[in-house]
């Protein structure tokens, strides 16, 4: 399979060829919704200083995560690779700081942030070595004690691991994802990779587990229908989530979702 590539060009185009579509956005929007629920769930309405969202791509079209986020910070920073993306996303999200930054060399100084939402970001890379990289920056700018929720692609997953088996082209001509998907991991390596940054894991699971093409056709199908039938829509496509409850979680949820913490280093003994 043709990997990605990863430069603010590629990005640019992603990012052009999406908003020339205009809409299609009813699918995004329902994850969007899981993740919304899963931020609720694990911040419990926590106020956190500073929060770093580490893309914008939803939020240069919708709301995004803006409004599970919007009362959760004092100080809200939005990065993305593409300056079209900061663009039209600091056009639409006044209470987010919007800046152009790659998440593999983060501008930004030790231990800035007490809060990281990454949902969907590190799974775009054409080597896991840039996932490794891009988490030893989170963590470098997270403070100590600090969370960080992370998502990417589910490798355990057989559907995700046939998409991603298949090639760029037929993904992209089938219209499975706007973009080419990059390289990702199951579980077991996710936590060990994390816990190798420097993290400690407080919960690993998964979701999003409407089976994903006939939810994505329905989505298109009803992008322009009335607002009651969307939120039927959403009420189904919700209704799957109780699967993250079962033993068989990793094997039905497109994501895999992480809440971790960086740990506080533990004070040095005083002499006696």
């Amino acid at each position: 399979m043709t990997q990605p590539d990863s430069s603010q060009e590629y990005w640019r185009r992603v990012a052009q060829g999406w908003q020339a579509r205009e809409g299609e956005t009813l699918w995004r929007r329902l994850n969007d919704g899981v993740i919304a629920n899963l931020l609720d769930r694990w911040l419990e309405d926590r106020h956190f200083t500073s929060t770093l969202k580490t893309d914008l791509f939803e939020e240069s079209f919708s709301d995004g995560l803006c409004t599970a986020l919007a009362n959760t910070s004092s100080l809200m920073v939005g990065i993305d690779l593409a300056l079209l993306i900061v663009h039209s996303a600091q056009k639409r999200q006044r209470k987010i700081d919007c800046a152009v930054s790659d998440v593999r060399t983060l501008p930004f100084a030790d231990n800035v942030f007490n809060l990281i939402v990454s949902a969907s970001t590190l799974d775009h890379f054409d080597h896991l070595d840039q996932l490794r990289i891009a988490l030893s920056e989170l963590a470098r700018i997270l403070r100590p004690g600090g969370e960080m929720v992370l998502t990417l692609d589910n490798l355990d997953n057989p559907i995700v691991r046939l998409r991603n088996g298949l090639p760029s082209k037929m993904v992209l001509g089938l219209r499975l994802m706007p973009y080419v998907a990059g390289r990702t991991c199951g579980r077991k390596m996710l936590h060990q990779m994390l816990e190798d940054a420097g993290f400690k894991v407080l919960e690993l699971t998964s979701v999003l587990h409407v089976p994903r093409l006939p939810a994505v056709a329905l989505a298109r199908m009803l992008e322009r229908s009335r607002p009651g039938t969307q939120q039927r829509l959403f009420r189904f496509a919700m209704g799957f989530e109780v699967l993250e409850h079962t033993p068989l979680r990793f094997l039905t949820g497109y994501f895999l979702a992480a809440r971790v913490v960086k740990p506080v280093p533990e004070a040095s003994p005083q002499p006696e």
